[in-house]
């Protein structure tokens, strides 16, 4: 009877065991991260002067955190082009607006196109678009617009910093580098940040934007990635031999101080220096 008990309670023990690692094994795969979003209302105009404004709110309502960006891609006179967002990071519960410029330059009739959402490194198509461009409003030629001259005062390899002679405008993307993504951007107290994506960075590259004000376009600017050197610039980027440089100037006026003193003098005041070690 004693071993019988014992085996009995050895069972009981090992049921047991199995069963509770097995809601532990359940209770891990339930646990898992989950990627979801809400979008809120898809706006924009069905009939457009050149240029088109896409516009909604996004909501991140998975359990982790993403960066979200959404891109339109439509074709125009046999080419397929992508305009896109700024990238947003979001965490759980939080919410943005994401906007989206585009130009439709020397072309009238329909637009077809996608919207879609890049987040967690996954693409989705959100919905069909399709707008009517009734008229160019480019009144001459893109080639012949007003050149806005713009200074780049910095560059990282996700924005770049600039200034420009107008006070305020919409900069909106003309031509970007091939695999580079740049979004558009507002010029406030003539200066702003533009915000672009690329694989790889390359500071020689330069980025064209249309120059737009109260929906009119006004001309066009190029922004050149590499920053003109301030002399701050220079000096910070030459300390170091600035340093040596100052070294052997004081080093030959001291030699220079040195051969000035007559001879005499010199071991006069020699003489002195012993006496007064004496």
């Amino acid at each position: 009877m004693a071993r019988n008990k014992k085996k009995i309670t050895l069972l009981v023990l090992l049921t047991t065991f199995l069963v509770s690692s097995g809601l532990a094994l359940n209770i891990d795969v339930n646990i898992g991260e989950i990627t979801d979003h809400n979008i809120v209302e898809t706006n924009y105009k069905d009939e457009v002067d050149t240029y088109q404004h896409l516009n909604f709110t996004l909501e991140n309502t998975g359990s982790t955190g993403c960066t979200f960006q959404a891109g339109l891609e439509t074709e125009v006179n046999g080419e397929e082009r992508t305009a896109w967002s700024d990238p947003i990071q979001l965490w759980p519960g939080d919410s943005s607006f994401l906007e989206i410029d585009k130009v439709y330059e020397n072309y009238t009739g329909t637009v077809n196109g996608t919207l879609f959402l890049e987040h967690c490194y996954q693409t989705e198509e959100i919905e069909d678009v399709e707008f009517e461009v009734t008229e160019n409003s480019l009144t001459q030629e893109a080639d012949e617009l007003e050149q806005i001259e713009t200074e780049t005062l910095s560059a990282t390899e996700s924005n770049v910093h600039i200034s420009s002679e107008v006070e305020e405008a919409q900069l909106i993307p003309k031509e970007s580098p091939s695999m580079w993504r740049t979004s558009s951007g507002m010029i406030n107290e003539s200066e702003s940040v533009l915000n672009y994506d690329t694989q790889i960075f390359r500071s020689d590259q330069i980025l064209d934007y249309y120059v737009m004000q109260n929906g009119e376009i006004i001309g066009q600017t190029q922004i050149d990635l590499e920053s003109e050197e301030t002399i701050l610039d220079i000096l910070k980027n030459n300390v170091l031999e600035l340093v040596l440089l100052l070294s052997i100037i004081a080093n030959v006026g001291l030699v220079v101080k040195m051969k000035q003193l007559e001879p005499k003098k010199l071991v006069n005041k020699i003489k002195s220096l012993n006496n007064r070690k004496l």
